[in-house]
């Protein structure tokens, strides 16, 4: 029997999207043979208010998803108006497919480690597979990937569920952060696809931080 296709959740604020997610993107589906599901948060509800609107981060995720293979945009938490915890999300998506295909969602590093905190953190590793990003710029003292396995393939006979790898990536010394302060300061940074600083540019953003509301639960 034919194993089915594994299914690659990367969510975040993509705030704004940079070439740091594309390269992580990027490794998924070179090395994986994936298709990434990029589901962008509506208002991240671990943070503090966001930089612009969620219409905006759409827009800016769709420009730097144009002409790339293998990736997709997965809009389910804009379609209920509303933040839902990571918890939910995989449910919804794990309801989606059949109790053997292997589901895995995509988190940092530093998010890994906070794990524990999530809602319904118990449960996620009994609906999915995690591959975790090491951190690029900041590194977390006494981090814990040299006991995590890297994953360079799917093999046909993985679990659905329940273990945590972490992705080899070409690295981009980057943060939306960083960007963000860049741009705040009248500059353009060149860690954004060419169609998003020109986006960005053309709205005007970041340069008067808008904050939008957030709600207040974590992931």
């Amino acid at each position: 029997m034919r194993q089915p296709q594994p299914e690659v959740v990367f969510g975040g604020t993509f705030d704004p999207v940079h070439k740091g997610h594309l390269a992580i993107a990027r490794a998924l589906v070179q090395q994986l043979k994936v298709t990434v599901r990029f589901v962008p948060v509506f208002k991240p509800g671990h943070r503090q208010p966001c930089e612009v609107s969620p219409d905006h981060r759409m827009a800016m995720l769709t420009l730097a998803l144009e002409g790339e293979e293998g990736m997709l945009i997965d809009a389910y938490e804009f379609s209920l108006g509303e933040t839902v915890p990571t918890s939910q999300l995989l449910r919804h998506l794990r309801s989606q497919l059949s109790s053997v295909t292997p589901l895995f969602f995509v988190l940092g590093e530093d998010a890994f480690v906070d794990l524990p905190n999530w809602v319904e953190s118990d449960q996620i590793l009994e609906m999915a597979n995690l591959i975790v990003v090491p951190r690029t710029i900041e590194k977390i003292e006494g981090s814990i990937l040299s006991e995590i396995p890297h994953l360079t393939a799917i093999e046909d006979n993985m679990v659905a569920s329940g273990r945590v790898f972490q992705l080899s990536f070409p690295k981009v010394e980057t943060s939306a952060t960083s960007i963000r302060a860049q741009l705040a300061g009248g500059g353009r940074s060149s860690a954004l696809p060419q169609s998003v600083g020109d986006y960005i540019e053309r709205q005007g953003l970041y340069r008067t931080p808008e904050k939008t509301e957030c709600v207040t639960f974590e992931s």
